[in-house]
């Protein structure tokens, strides 16, 4: 017995010559990775968010990466510094703080709401 779980196909149609174009378009220009429409995109962003900049990247892993090392060099974290994340977070959370070179501290979420409180915090304050 199958039972349909996601039909990207169907979800996807509305838009199938919109996707065939801009395949066709970066084809035609080769460009595969950054180029002009990734331009465009932080620019249109960084409006949207009313902020002077946007930097696309590959992933939320890659966000996350630039984040922790961006808070690095403006001096607000430092190397070997605790993060504290939901025991239940997603992987990329712990890659991430690892590869900054800080110290992931799983924190067990508010079982209502998922989600850290001052409480759960607590005990791990040094």
């Amino acid at each position: 017995m199958n039972i349909p779980f996601l039909d990207l196909k169907g979800i996807n149609a509305r838009f199938a010559d919109q996707f065939q174009q801009t395949l066709s378009e970066a084809i035609d220009t080769s460009w595969y990775v950054r180029g002009p429409e990734l331009e465009k995109f932080e620019q249109e962003f960084a409006a949207y968010c009313n902020a002077n900049h946007c930097v696309g990247v590959a992933s939320g892993l890659d966000g996350l990466i630039v984040i922790l090392e961006s808070y690095k060099i403006l001096g607000r974290l430092k190397q070997g510094a605790k993060v504290a994340v939901p025991a239940n977070t997603y992987i990329a959370s712990i890659i991430a703080i690892h590869k900054a070179g800080m110290v992931p501290v799983l924190v067990e979420p508010d079982a209502e709401e998922y989600n850290i409180t001052a409480a759960g915090l607590r005990p791990h304050l040094d």
